[in-house]
């Protein structure tokens, strides 16, 4: 009779494709390339409000604020390819990466900030009620 636990555990490594692959560098550039992008459109939209506009609303201090909760994300995400975002789910050692995984990624971007995004929406929505 097999034994019942005999196929779990980790298989090895010939029969998982794309195992030894490491994407954690296409992970930093579209992080890199999306904040540089918001970034540019948000100073656009805020030199247009300050300097030709000359009137500064809440809907533009909430893109400011959303876009400084967006990098905080973002470098999240980019410090967490140190601890195996971009790897296999099996090339990361549990032990040890696994919790610090947690921490570093999990808790501040699904936790936190995704929370923190609630903030500038409500401003935005509560704005189309003034005009």
């Amino acid at each position: 009779m097999a034994d019942a636990g005999a196929g779990a555990g980790m298989p090895p490594p010939e029969m998982i494709p794309g195992f030894y692959e490491d994407r954690s560098g296409l992970a930093i550039f579209c992080v890199v390339f999306c904040l540089v992008v918001a970034t540019i459109m948000v100073g656009l939209r805020t030199w247009t409000r300050k300097v030709i506009i000359n009137k500064m609303g809440m809907d533009d201090w909430a893109a400011i604020i959303t876009l400084l909760i967006t990098w905080g994300e973002g470098i999240s995400i980019a410090v967490s390819t140190k601890y195996g975002l971009g790897k296999h789910i099996f090339a990361i050692q549990p032990p040890t990466l696994i919790p610090t995984y947690w921490k570093v990624c999990i808790v501040p971007c699904h936790v936190i900030i995704e929370r923190l995004f609630l903030v500038p929406r409500v401003v935005i929505y509560t704005g189309y009620n003034v005009v």
